[in-house]
């Protein structure tokens, strides 16, 4: 198959004869309100595509990914755009402008005729160029979805450290908890060890006092802060080894 070359622009075709619309739009000018995919919604090119998939119903073709009018290659290759099928390609060219239609019409005469006169040295050179910018753009794409990706496995990687070091975090207090759980006890958790046995605050109080050991207030979901009394305290004035129960409980 020769090749689509309108105002030195290479048109792209895929292996099921379609064209690329992006080229065409290049080759146009390549003006933003020309861009293929405000084409594709109007209504003409809705009604155009839907009748040239009713031709291929209606003369018994089963209409399939590789006769389909449009097809719209995604991702980072060189084949990256929306392709259509040559009728398309008119249908698009007259929606920009006569000049073009005409353009593309005379086009496709010299390439089935064969009187494409040869490409001069400037005009390859143009060609190739514009080869070159698409393949650089396709590079620079594929770049930036690499990049992307290893930015989201850096963040998935920080969030799980962040994970790790929150959990050693709560671990660490836990571990305080216990440890302080074995050095000071409130007269509920004391009641509760001891199977319901009935403490005096005030003994402990005064105990602690003539000790030199001042309580420490702990969250209590009643009161909001109770005393707590250190192991000390409770081993003087109940002979009560905090410790050993701490440990027995467990």
């Amino acid at each position: 198959m020769s090749d689509l070359i309108i105002s030195e622009v290479l048109v792209r075709i895929d292996g099921d004869g379609r064209y690329c619309l992006n080229d065409l739009h290049k080759a146009a000018g390549g003006e933003s309100r020309h861009q293929p995919a405000k084409w594709l919604i109007t209504q003409q090119a809705i009604d155009l595509i839907e009748l040239l998939k009713s031709e291929k119903r209606d003369t018994g073709i089963l209409v399939s990914k590789q006769n389909q009018p449009l097809k719209v290659y995604k991702g980072g290759s060189s084949w990256q755009g929306t392709f259509v099928a040559k009728d398309l390609v008119y249908a698009y060219a007259m929606w920009i402008s006569a000049a073009f239609h005409l353009k593309v019409i005379r086009a496709y005469d010299a390439l089935v005729t064969g009187s494409i006169r040869p490409m001069t040295q400037l005009e390859f050179a143009r060609a190739q160029v514009r080869l070159l910018e698409q393949l650089e753009e396709t590079q620079n794409q594929l770049q930036i979805a690499i990049d992307t990706k290893a930015e989201i496995g850096s963040r998935r990687e920080a969030t799980a450290m962040n994970t790790a070091s929150q959990e050693r975090k709560r671990a660490n207090r836990l571990e305080a908890e216990l440890d302080r759980s074995k050095q000071y006890c409130t007269v509920k958790r004391m009641e509760m060890l001891q199977h319901g046995q009935k403490f005096n605050w005030r003994l402990l109080k005064s105990t602690g006092i003539a000790m030199g050991i001042e309580p420490i207030d702990v969250f209590d979901a009643n009161y909001g802060t109770v005393k707590a009394y250190r192991a000390d305290v409770w081993l003087e004035a109940y002979a009560i080894n905090l410790a050993d129960l701490v440990e027995g409980a467990a």
